[in-house]
């Protein structure tokens, strides 16, 4: 009996999807290869921004590379994968829910794109999760309740999106512990009480957006101006509760 043929690496799926090619013929990417069926554990030998620990794929950091394509459901499998940082390209399509199933993932860095859809409803399955950066994309659909659930989550940027639809309540869960920046959507309905002590909480340009709270700062007030940077968005200056609208 002939063997089954080995399973296709995610690696070799993101090699083709982004056409990382060009990108080897030219130099800008060191290692990458997909031209043998078994990829082995090569990857953890100098491909640009990979790395690994104990032969497995913990980071994978495409970053500013002006990339387009869209992003393999495959990635899904790499169980190991810690940090994901695909930021500042022109990636296109939908995140793929099966991103989801990353339950060691603990820094998701999409921002400064073109993905469209939604966000994963499911999202709350990255129980490890302590840093979700969406911004500057073309997502639609609602906040997802599920973002409460990761015990660990600090740092929420889904700003400069589309996304319509009511703050769910559930977010209360992680307000007091979390940043949360929801600005310049087209978000809508009463700001749910519970998040009127939310550690810093931006929802300002979102014209849909009730305020009943007694604490807040404008868009005009420094301490709310921020800047998004590769690493996420650095609040560690700003004294809680911020809440700007």
């Amino acid at each position: 009996l002939v063997g089954a043929a080995a399973a296709r690496h995610p690696l070799c799926d993101l090699y083709e999807s982004l056409g990382l090619a060009s990108r080897v013929d030219s130099n800008e990417l060191e290692g990458w290869t997909c031209s043998e069926e078994d990829i082995g554990n090569s990857y953890c030998d100098g491909w640009t921004g990979v790395e690994c620990s104990s032969g497995s794929i913990v980071t994978l950091d495409l970053s500013d590379m002006n990339l387009g394509g869209t992003i393999p459901s495959s990635l899904g499998s790499l169980t190991s994968l810690r940090r994901l940082y695909l930021d500042n390209n022109l990636l296109s399509g939908t995140i793929p829910s099966s991103i989801t199933a990353l339950s060691r993932l603990q820094c998701l860095q999409l921002s400064f794109n073109n993905l469209r859809g939604p966000v994963p409803s499911d999202i709350g399955n990255l129980e490890k999760l302590d840093r979700l950066y969406l911004s500057h994309n073309e997502l639609t659909g609602t906040i997802p309740s599920s973002l409460s659930i990761p015990k660990k989550l600090h740092q929420v940027a889904i700003d400069n999106n589309m996304l319509t639809g009511a703050l769910p309540s559930e977010l209360s869960k992680m307000a007091k512990r979390a940043t949360l920046d929801f600005a310049w959507n087209s978000l809508s309905g009463v700001l749910p009480q519970e998040l009127c002590n939310a550690k810093s909480l931006f929802v300002f340009d979102n014209a849909g957006i009730i305020n009943n709270c007694d604490t807040y700062c404008s868009i005009t007030d420094e301490a709310c101006i921020v800047s998004n940077v590769h690493a996420g968005i650095d609040y560690d200056a700003l004294a809680p509760p911020i809440i700007s609208i």
